[in-house]
């Protein structure tokens, strides 16, 4: 509860239900989800436009200044962990220090999504 209100205080973040209405209208945003590789394709699943980019690995991407955030500097940002945490601060930050100047946390993470009754899906994996 403590991190919780401390993001709800310091961080600008948008509720499941709103980014779901911004996902329905086509709106252009990229969902961060910084989870292990491991956990976003865990039993929880991920949100279904969602990229994957574990915290850890953030900051070298941004460093190599990776193609996959070309031109996304201006475009919404949403940082998606497990559920509030300090790894979801620390990516926000990350992200802002390199530019990015629309950078929202999901309120209550990946948890407050399913919570919301909101769908995720899973990658298929063959066997």
């Amino acid at each position: 509860k403590v991190l919780s209100s401390y993001i709800r205080s310091k961080e600008t973040v948008i509720n499941p239900l709103d980014l779901n209405t911004k996902l329905t209208k086509g709106e252009e945003i990229v969902l961060l989800d910084i989870r292990r590789k491991k956990d976003f394709n865990n039993f929880l699943g991920h949100i279904v436009q969602a990229i994957n980019v574990p915290l850890d690995e953030l900051a070298e991407m941004l460093d190599k200044e990776s193609p996959m955030f070309d031109g996304l500097k201006e475009v919404p940002v949403i940082v998606i962990d497990q559920s509030d945490s300090l790894k979801g601060l620390k990516a926000a930050k990350l992200l802002r220090a390199n530019g990015f100047t629309n950078v929202l946390l999901l309120d209550g993470g990946l948890i407050a999504w399913i919570k919301s009754k909101l769908p995720t899906t899973k990658l298929e994996v063959r066997k």
